[in-house]
């Protein structure tokens, strides 16, 4: 039995760049992983739910060695991303990736998951909400998601202009021939490309048999796939994967 778990935008798409920065060391120690999204991009109730969900109470992160649970909303931080993004706040929200990337990246000290919308002023919103409580329930927290979704206008006027697209960064740390090294993949994009085509594209690989191992299994397993399939059928679509 084989059930591919997570092969999206984040984790999926996060997971493949890590997988192919970590291949090309021999050790890697530090995987840290961030993603900006916009409302304009997608401005669900979904998405919004999401947003308020991730980024309230504790959540998951692996820091010197061990999983531990952190503050959400917490570790503000500048992250560069490609253009037309550029640099943007990210802050410690609630994913996959530090939960399962340790099982696959032996003796790795740190697995961090930042994000953050290109308007910070929602960031901030989010991130009250969730510290006063509104995001703890599920009652309060669909009354705020459907909230923030009639008023999205508002919010945005305030917050001004930002750029309509997501995107994701992965840096990852490590040695290669006993040299430090350090490797980062980033891409832009429309939401709905960069999460659906690693998604159609991973049931594609296991229909066509390219999917040997057994079990439940996260996108970077070592061997599991190809990350040269998804990286080149991404950018048929527009989206450009660079490595630096």
């Amino acid at each position: 039995m084989r059930v591919l778990t997570g092969v999206g935008w984040t984790p999926g798409l996060s997971s493949l760049m890590a997988r192919a920065a970590a291949d090309s060391l021999d050790t890697v120690e530090k995987i840290n992983i961030a993603w900006a999204g916009n409302t304009e991009d997608s401005i669900g109730l979904a998405v919004i739910l999401h947003s308020l969900h991730i980024f309230c109470g504790s959540v998951p992160s692996f820091l010197d060695g061990s999983l531990r649970l952190i503050p959400a909303g917490s570790g503000k931080e500048r992250v560069s991303f490609p253009e037309p993004i550029g640099e943007m706040n990210v802050y410690h929200a609630g994913h996959p990736e530090p939960v399962t990337m340790h099982r696959y990246f032996p003796g790795i000290t740190e697995i961090t998951l930042k994000g953050g919308i290109n308007e910070d002023l929602l960031n901030k919103l989010a991130i009250y909400s969730g510290k006063v409580g509104l995001s703890r329930f599920k009652s309060t927290r669909e009354l705020s998601a459907a909230f923030f979704q009639k008023t999205m206008d508002f919010w945005r006027k305030i917050a001004g202009p930002a750029p309509a697209v997501s995107g994701i960064r992965v840096d990852v740390k490590g040695l290669l021939d006993g040299i430090p090294s350090h490797l980062a993949y980033s891409a832009t994009g429309p939401m709905d490309i960069l999460t659906g085509v690693p998604m159609a594209i991973g049931i594609r690989e296991l229909a066509r048999g390219n999917v040997e191992q057994t079990g439940v299994l996260a996108p970077e397993s070592p061997g599991l796939f190809d990350h040269h399939v998804f990286f080149t059928e991404l950018q048929k679509r527009g989206v450009e994967i660079i490595r630096a």
